[in-house]
């Protein structure tokens, strides 16, 4: 009996104890904790909830109890972070524009038939210290007479001065008048394919701020150009246009990853536009010497690559050289067709590689031999930079026309050599000849004038040239029977300088015609149409290719003005 009354008594505390653990447990809840660790399969938190007494596992339910208001607060907050992240790249955004500038140009430059035009153009650029001091291409100042800038978007016009400039590099570093400017920070993280990253800068000369953003898609990409051969190039898929050149490649946070310089339109189905910039660790090495009023890897000319191969001919052409520097001591003039430097012969593929790898593996200051053409008068010069001055070693008048001839070895030649070798024919600027009709050659047209016809086989290109003389807009619009597969292409003059060029589709173009409405009302023509602005007294170069299976048969119109091929 005694027994029976200590068994019920342990009994009862047994009772109250369990109903006080049970009065911890929140209403019509599961004590979810203990089985928490068979879930997540963690067998430590397996082993400690099996091994705890009664008291421990109620704190264990507790906790548990804790989880879902966390997980109600943090969907709360996430709106209001979304929120908050943009409004903060808005904020940062609007201090890139305040950094990056427009640069307009007005240069003079020398076609490579001696022929001198004045030329302006515009490009962008951003500021690195609030003194003024500020980043762009070599291609966008080089060869001018007069810089204006205008800082953030706005109206006002400043002079700016170019304080150094590296042509292999292609970066410049410009002075803008006064100073308290806000200015851009370099990008110190790690570069790499899928860093998200903004374009910023003002394409087409459009005085409206224009940001694009994208990706890095490739960490290291080719820099050989016509104009340039940089070593420390990325790829982008951050939209850049004509004039983007010299913009900031920014990241989320408004740090300059590189600097934009190239676009590369292929021309090729399925492949897309290449977007390029110059990676921050070459050109922050190059600035910081350019920022010192150093000229690095130049000689002081505004150069492009100039390769005839059905000529056998190629070099360096000179487009403009600035007074007082190394190439204007020596006697190179604009218009001259640097052949060898240190018995190199230059530009063999179209590239300015030859060229930079020379002056890469000399110093500033060391004399170098130079062979140069001036295909103007026929004179094939020698002499050096750092030396002696340029001397005619041959005076050939039939130099500069002759067509069936081959030019002189890359070697070096003597005074008694005979420079009876060809020299690419000049392109002049376009007369208003008729078209040829079924593909093939060079046409010409002027703005503003007469339609023209044409026709075009399956696969085959026709080019036409006209000079922009005083416009500073041009239609194009093409009414097509037969295909839609129409490209037509606008060219630069300068990126040309000797027609039929070697690889068109290295050749980054202005623009291309878009397929639009038919408003010419005929249910048998597919209208494409090109607008855009041009630079007054101009040479441009305009392609057509036939994508299609079928002969097409084209009228072109050059006005804006008239929509039919009446």
């Amino acid at each position: 009996m005694r027994a029976k009354k200590h068994a019920l008594k342990w009994i009862s505390i047994l009772l109250v104890a369990l109903s006080l653990g049970c009065g911890l447990l929140p209403f019509g809840s599961e004590p979810e904790a203990t089985t928490a660790p068979e879930v997540t399969n963690e067998p430590t938190a397996g082993a400690e909830v099996e091994a705890k007494a009664t008291d421990e596992s109620e704190t264990v339910e507790a906790v548990a109890v804790e989880e879902p208001l966390i997980e109600e607060t943090s969907e709360d907050v996430k709106p209001l972070d979304r929120e908050a992240a943009l409004l903060k790249l808005r904020d940062t955004m609007r201090r890139v524009k305040s950094a990056t500038i427009l640069i307009e140009t007005d240069a003079s430059l020398t076609d490579i038939d001696g022929t001198v035009y004045a030329q302006s153009g515009t490009g962008s650029g951003f500021i690195i210290d609030e003194s003024g001091l500020a980043v762009t291409n070599n291609h966008v100042v080089t060869g001018g007479r007069s810089w204006k800038v205008y800082v953030g978007g706005e109206s006002k016009a400043l002079n700016a001065r170019v304080v150094g400039v590296s042509e292999c590099s292609d970066l410049a570093v410009i002075d803008i008048e006064g100073d308290g400017y806000p200015a851009l920070e370099w990008y110190e993280g790690d570069i790499y394919a899928g860093l998200p990253v903004y374009a910023a800068g003002y394409p087409l000369g459009d005085p409206e701020f224009t940001l694009t953003s994208g990706i890095v898609s490739k960490q290291k990409a080719g820099g050989q150009t016509n104009w340039a051969s940089v070593e420390g190039v990325i790829e982008h898929d951050a939209t850049i246009n004509p004039g983007s050149s010299g913009g900031p490649l920014v990241t989320e946070d408004g740090r300059v990853v590189a600097v934009n310089y190239a676009n590369f339109d292929l021309n090729q189905q399925g492949v897309s536009i290449q977007y390029r910039a110059i990676a921050r660790d070459e050109a922050r090495t190059i600035i910081e010497r350019l920022r010192e009023g150093e000229d690095v890897q130049s000689i002081g000319i505004n150069g492009q690559a100039f390769w005839n191969e059905e000529d056998s001919i190629s070099g360096i052409w000179v487009k403009s050289v600035q007074s007082g520097s190394v190439a204007d001591q020596a006697r190179i003039e604009g218009g001259d067709l640097i052949m060898t430097l240190e018995d190199h012969t230059l530009a063999t593929v179209g590239t300015m590689e030859e060229y930079c790898d020379t002056l890469r593996s000399h110093d500033p200051d060391d004399a170098l031999d130079v062979e140069v053409i001036r295909l103007a008068t026929g004179e094939l010069l020698e002499g050096q930079l750092n030396g002696r001055e340029l001397a005619v070693v041959d005076d050939d008048s039939d130099i500069a026309e002759s067509s069936t001839d081959t030019r002189p070895t890359g070697s070096k030649s003597t005074p008694e050599a005979e420079a009876d070798e060809p020299t690419p024919t000049p392109v002049t600027p376009p007369t208003a000849t008729p078209p040829p009709p079924t593909g093939g050659g060079l046409g010409a047209f002027t703005l503003w004038g007469s339609n023209f016809w044409g026709t075009l086989g399956s696969g085959g290109e026709q080019w036409y040239t006209f000079n922009s003389n005083q416009e500073t807009e041009a239609t194009l619009i093409a009414f097509v029977q037969n295909t839609d597969q129409i490209e037509i292409m606008v060219y630069l003059g300068n990126d040309i300088p000797v027609w039929p060029p070697k690889d068109a589709n290295l050749v980054p173009n202005v623009g291309i015609a878009t397929k639009q409405g038919n408003r010419d009302g005929n249910d048998n023509t597919v209208e494409f149409i090109w607008q855009g602005p041009i630079q007054r007294d101009t040479k441009y170069y305009v392609r057509f290719i036939n994508r299609g299976g079928a002969t097409a048969t084209y009228c072109v119109i050059t006005r804006p003005d008239r929509y039919d091929c009446s």
